[in-house]
């Protein structure tokens, strides 16, 4: 299924309902059966696997300055901004806004600490000090 995922025409909005009709019609199954199936896999449906995915990929753009909220809520299918950001807060406990200015600052912490500092290898049997992104 994620290499459905992967395969989608990214201009288009990610509707996890198409995706999944689209894979229970390959495979020739009902989506009650082909649910069922998925879910003794995985332990979960394939529309809580697939709100992962969005969630995975919403973060993975939120880090990208290019795109928009409005640009990526409507990538991932939501009818405005207000209804993806809510679901964001969901899943993450920060805004998208939130979320963005958070993790800048990370990446922008750890790139300043490496520059700037040596670490402690965690290998307590080797003595060798490394910088940290290694």
């Amino acid at each position: 299924m994620l290499s459905l995922v992967n395969q989608a025409d990214h201009s288009k909005p990610f509707q996890s309902t198409d995706i999944i009709h689209k894979v229970c019609n390959e495979l020739n199954l009902s989506i009650g059966y082909a649910s069922k199936i998925f879910r003794e896999s995985y332990s979960m449906s394939p529309k809580a696997y697939l709100s992962r995915v969005k969630q995975q990929i919403a973060q993975n753009l939120l880090l990208k300055p290019q795109y928009s909220i409005s640009d990526i809520s409507s990538l991932l299918g939501y009818k405005n901004a207000g209804n993806f950001s809510r679901q964001f807060k969901i899943w993450t406990g920060y805004s998208p806004n939130q979320f963005r200015s958070k993790d800048a600052n990370y990446f922008l912490d750890k790139k300043l600490f490496s520059e700037n500092f040596i670490t402690y290898n965690d290998d307590p049997t080797n003595d060798v000090y490394r910088s940290f992104d290694n």
